[in-house]
């Protein structure tokens, strides 16, 4: 049917005919929705990533007035998670964000990737034994997970 109405309308893809027919049945046009749809998003992402950003700031600036032995990050996420679970913020209130920045994750490794083209004497001289902790502290709680499961599984 697109097609069709690609010939009749002389426009060469189905792209452009799937815009007309979106602005005949909808009355407006495709390009002015999607353009203030995508500043909506970016708003309400960046003030996602604001909410996100004052928590972690809240953790880091804990971890330093009461000199605790944890670093501030960590209890930046601590502090989401119980306001998370007391329902202080509700998922929807982070959660575009935080898909954007899991599904981006692999990036924030890169500068550490590259900083470690320095290390390669001392890899050299340990590979070997990093490689066997990280396997076993990779495979035991693997197993270990699986176990509990079948453990937690069986006592239902």
């Amino acid at each position: 049917m697109l097609e069709a109405e690609a010939a009749q309308t002389g426009r060469s893809g189905l792209v452009e005919a799937g815009q007309e027919a979106y602005r005949a049945l909808t009355g407006h046009h495709f390009a002015e929705i999607c353009v203030t749809q995508r500043v909506y998003y970016c708003a309400k992402c960046l003030g996602q990533l604001g909410l996100l950003w004052g928590i972690s700031l809240a953790g880091r600036f804990l971890a330093e007035t009461l000199a605790l032995p944890v670093p501030g990050n960590v209890l930046g996420v601590l502090l989401l998670f119980g306001l998370l679970c007391l329902g202080v913020v509700k998922l929807e209130q982070v959660a575009a964000t935080a898909d954007f920045l899991l599904r981006h994750l692999v990036f924030f490794f890169i500068p550490i990737a590259v900083g470690l083209m320095d290390w390669g004497a001392t890899f050299a001289q340990y590979g070997l034994m990093l490689l066997v902790a990280v396997v076993i502290s990779s495979v035991l709680p693997f197993f270990a997970v699986g176990y509990l499961s079948l453990l937690l599984q069986r006592r239902r």
